[in-house]
C-alpha cells in the first residue's frame, strides 16, 4: 500500500530508509541479546561464588586464601585494564 502512493523518483530513497530502519532494529536486538548474556554470565559467576562459600564454611583456611587469590586476581586485572568498562 505504501509502495503505491511512492513515486517512481523516490522510491530509492524510501528503500534506502527502509534499510537504515532495519538496521536499526537488528543493531537494538543484539544490543539486547549481548545484555541478557552478561547478565546471565554474571548470575552463573555470582552462583558459583555462593556455592563455593557455602561449600568451603567449615574449613575458613581454604575459603580465606580463595578469596586472597580472587582479590590478587581481580587487582591485577583492575590495575592491567584500567581505562576498559
Amino acid at each position: 500500500m505504501i509502495l503505491s502512493k511512492i513515486r517512481p523518483e523516490d522510491m530509492l530513497e524510501y528503500l534506502t530508509l527502509e534499510q537504515r530502519r532495519l538496521e536499526c532494529l537488528q543493531k537494538a536486538r543484539q544490543s539486547r541479546n549481548e545484555k541478557l548474556l552478561k547478565v546471565l554470565q554474571l548470575a552463573a559467576i555470582l552462583a558459583a561464588i555462593v556455592a563455593v562459600v557455602a561449600l568451603l564454611k567449615d574449613n575458613p583456611v581454604v575459603l580465606v586464601n580463595i578469596l586472597y587469590m580472587l582479590g590478587i586476581v581481580a587487582a591485577i586485572w583492575i590495575w592491567k585494564n584500567p581505562g576498559k568498562k
